[in-house]
């Protein structure tokens, strides 16, 4: 439902005559990535991802300091975290952009920052 619902909102966009549309979500799996970016390809919209990262240490600490409470450091959790970075990591067509120790606004200019380089629509 998300890639569906990021590919007709960029198709609409694209329509108007926008030549950058930028969402948010998260996606871990390359088949759905894949799925995605060759429906967009047939309408000749370019994709391209930049993935968050931090260490499995960091993204605990953040979860833990926020108002919250449902996340608990089990060991499923650690490893699921662990699983999920590893593949976002290995993802195909995919920046990925380490978020450790930087405040949000610092993150969206590097990821602006990326994308106005010719190299990234590569």
């Amino acid at each position: 439902l998300i890639e569906r619902n990021i590919f007709h909102c960029s198709e609409g966009y694209r329509q108007w005559g926008a030549q950058y549309c930028f969402c948010s979500w998260i996606v871990a799996h390359q088949r759905r990535l894949n799925t995605l970016e060759k429906q967009m390809r047939a309408s000749r919209i370019h994709l391209r991802v930049i993935a968050l990262d931090a260490p499995v240490e960091v993204l605990v600490d953040r979860m833990l300091n926020r108002s919250d409470t449902r996340f608990s450091p089990t060991a499923d959790n650690l490893n699921y975290l662990s699983g999920l970075r590893k593949r976002i990591r290995n993802l195909r067509h995919c920046d990925v952009l380490d978020t450790t120790g930087r405040h949000f606004t610092d993150v969206a200019r590097e990821a602006a920052t990326r994308i106005k380089t010719p190299d990234f629509w590569e």
